[in-house]
């Protein structure tokens, strides 16, 4: 269960430092509610907020109520994490 809850955790700071650099804004140290709110100011990308939100959820969830995400919900927050990598590459491109 604490494998979950590290990777959970991993893919969020990962998240927050990818936004970092496609966006030149800081993410860190804040609620995913309040992460995500910045980031709607900064794109419209409704893909690209949406597998934000997933991620940010779960992970305050993780973090700020300690629990132990499902199999199922570490699999989905992996998706979007690629989903988004590759979403923030592409916006990177059209610099």
């Amino acid at each position: 269960m604490g494998e979950r809850k590290k990777f959970v955790t991993a893919i969020d700071a990962l998240i927050r430092q990818a936004v970092a650099l496609g966006f030149n804004i800081n993410l860190g140290g804040m609620e995913g509610a309040r992460a995500l709110e910045i980031l709607q100011g900064r794109t419209d990308d409704s893909e690209l907020l949406r597998s934000a939100a997933v991620i940010l959820e779960l992970s305050d969830l993780v973090k700020f109520a300690g629990r132990t995400p499902e199999p199922d919900e570490v699999d989905r927050a992996r998706r979007e994490a690629r989903s988004l990598l590759a979403l923030l590459e592409t916006h990177g491109r059209k610099q």
